[in-house]
């Protein structure tokens, strides 16, 4: 069998064909995992009016979000919840953000 016999133009293309086809699979599996997973943003909003302050985190891609666990951080330092709290209530005479009874207190003094 010579060269141009084992490779002619035929089965060259058809064998270029088959890469090209396992090639087209391969980068599709790709994007659909990519484009099913969740996608999570984070967003503090404080309201002065209203006296509410929140972090929400919301799911903004077409996947399931499942968060399995929550870890604290309170200066560099892993916190429970209780106690981040605890820090959190003595925070609002510190920074200006007051509890709803402080802020009709303040709102009167003036």
């Amino acid at each position: 069998m010579t060269f141009t016999e084992l490779f002619d133009p035929k089965s060259t293309i058809a064998i270029l064909a088959l890469f090209v086809a396992l090639w087209s699979i391969t980068s599709s599996r790709k994007h659909n995992k990519l484009t099913v997973r969740p996608h999570l943003y984070e967003l503090i909003e404080i309201d002065s009016v209203n006296f509410i302050c929140g972090f929400y985190i919301t799911n903004k891609g077409l996947g399931p979000a499942l968060i399995k666990s929550t870890t604290y951080y309170l200066d560099g330092v892993a916190v429970e919840f209780k106690e981040l709290l605890n820090v959190i209530e003595k925070l609002p005479s510190e920074f200006g953000i007051y509890n709803q009874a402080q802020a009709r207190k303040r709102h009167f003094k003036r």
